[in-house]
């Protein structure tokens, strides 16, 4: 089993192309390749090389591969990405 890493990213350093962070965002929601391409109206093979390029340039970046889980991470933790877990437990911890 493997080990969960907890990836601290510096904002400044993550220079994605703006279709890049498209890409990480849609992927991070839980989209497949297909969906992907499908979504920014190319082909599943276009948006694979670009999921291809986007973890090549973040393994540049934290010096391993990262996983979806890791994209998934680095945008809740940078903001991109809403906690939809967080949010439930606020909204139950206020109706106590």
């Amino acid at each position: 089993m493997k080990k969960i890493q907890i990836v601290e990213i510096d904002p400044e350093k993550l220079k994605l192309t703006p279709r890049q962070h498209e890409v990480w965002l849609l992927l991070a929601k839980g989209n497949t390749d297909k969906k992907v391409g499908a979504k920014l109206e190319v082909s599943w093979s276009t948006a694979y090389t670009h999921r291809w390029n986007l973890l090549k340039k973040f393994k540049k970046l934290l010096g391993f591969r990262p996983t979806i889980a890791d994209l998934v991470q680095i945008a809740l933790t940078l903001g991109y990405l809403e906690n939809r877990f967080k949010r439930k437990e606020l909204a139950l911890a206020t109706k106590k």
